[in-house]
């Protein structure tokens, strides 16, 4: 099946600073989530964030940064919003229309 996947990460946890980036068993929490999706076939890997650390990251093969504006990064913001943040935005980003986008959370690494 050819996919992709969006992993939403923000900045702003409330009750774990810095959840997104903080490492767990050598490597920080978001990876878990790329590494499945890229694991588990998709064709190109989206994340969207306010976090610097990760928009100034390296360029990897197949993994596409993508800037969150700050009002969609509050907590009161639904999931929702940012999807269809992302869907509407996706010129350039070399989506089809009809493409068959899967939703992977960071905060919910142990997946089968």
């Amino acid at each position: 099946m050819n996919w992709i996947s969006l992993i939403p990460l923000r900045a702003g946890s409330k009750s774990v600073p810095n959840k997104n980036i903080r490492s767990v068993y050598g490597k920080p929490l978001y990876r878990y989530t790329v590494d499945y999706a890229r694991d588990a076939g998709a064709r190109q890997i989206f994340i969207t964030t306010d976090i610097e650390e990760i928009l100034s990251s390296k360029k990897e093969k197949n993994v596409t940064i993508v800037r969150r504006a700050k009002t969609l990064c509050q907590d009161d913001r639904p999931m929702s919003s940012v999807i269809l943040d992302f869907l509407e935005g996706k010129e350039g980003l070399n989506i089809s229309k009809n493409q068959t986008v899967v939703l992977l959370q960071a905060t919910s690494p142990l997946r089968e």
